[in-house]
Order: structure tokens, then sequence, then C-alpha cells
């Protein structure tokens, strides 16, 4: 994801407070490695406490996510190629992107 610590937010869906961990379960385990994935600067110490992780949660039986939710984006009609990304490839091909002629 272009960051030296694409582990950063496992906290957000799997720690405490709950930001986004919708179970609110809490897993001390988790919670004890998440400081350390953050500021771990070694790639092989940091993957290392992240399949500490990775295996507290299946543990833990938390819940996974394994589907994106739908996204909702208003645009107006007069832009043509943009919107929600569903299944869309990211990035964008901005060439294709563009204004339109309004709707008769």
């Amino acid at each position: 994801m272009g960051t030296p610590f694409p582990l950063r937010g496992i906290d957000q869906i799997y720690g405490t407070p709950f930001d986004s961990n919708f179970a609110q379960l809490t897993i001390p385990e988790v919670d004890r490695l998440v400081p350390m994935i953050a500021t771990e600067m070694d790639h092989e110490v940091r993957v290392g406490y992240a399949q500490q992780a990775a295996t507290a949660i299946w543990e833990a039986v938390h819940t996974v996510p394994l589907w994106q939710r739908p996204a909702l984006m208003g645009v107006r009609d007069t832009i043509a190629n943009f919107g929600s990304l569903g299944v869309a490839q990211v990035p964008y091909d901005w060439t294709m992107v563009g204004f339109v002629d309004p709707p008769a």
C-alpha cells in the first residue's frame, strides 16, 4: 500500500478500543503486539509479530472480513467513467474519466 508499515492498521479491526472492531472482542495478545507491529523497523521481525497476531485472532474465532462492503457515491450525470469502486480496477484510468454532454 505504499507504506513501510503495511500492517499498522491491524488494531482498527482487531484491537481495543473498538474503532472498527464491530465484534467488540478483546484479544489481549493482539493488544500487546499492536505497538510492536507499529514500530518495528525490521521487516522479518514485524512479519513474525503479525503472524503471532494472526494466530491469536484465529484462535479467538474473531470476525474475519471476507468481502467488500458496497459503496455508494454521488456523481453528476455529466461525469463519465467515475463512481463507486465496486469491482473496478484501481487506480482509475484517468484518460477515460471526463465530462459528457448533459442528458436530454
